[in-house]
């Protein structure tokens, strides 16, 4: 999953995190210079990372551009095809 964390505690193991929905786990790599990050996360799981927006943007170009030149997409572009090509259109 894909949500938005604040750190709530720290520790030399890493920071606990609550995402916007209530989901707490540890975190390790937290940058100490922001409240707010987006990170990924399993529910069922302990540990998180946190995202960079520019990477997450670059691997869904690469996901779209692997998808345009092997899979066979239909000839009129899905909804979830078109947001993703959307995001990823600054990489």
């Amino acid at each position: 999953m894909l949500a938005l964390a604040i750190s709530t505690e720290q520790s030399a193991d890493g920071d606990f995190v609550e995402t916007n929905e209530g989901h707490r786990f540890r975190c390790q790599n937290w940058p100490q210079d922001s409240e707010v990050r987006l990170v990924s996360f399993r529910p069922n799981v302990t540990k998180g990372q946190v995202v960079e927006p520019q990477q997450l943007v670059k691997d869904i170009a690469q996901a779209i551009s692997y998808l345009e030149q092997r899979a066979k997409l239909p000839a009129r572009s899905p909804a979830w095809l078109k947001r993703l090509s959307d995001y990823a259109a600054g990489a």
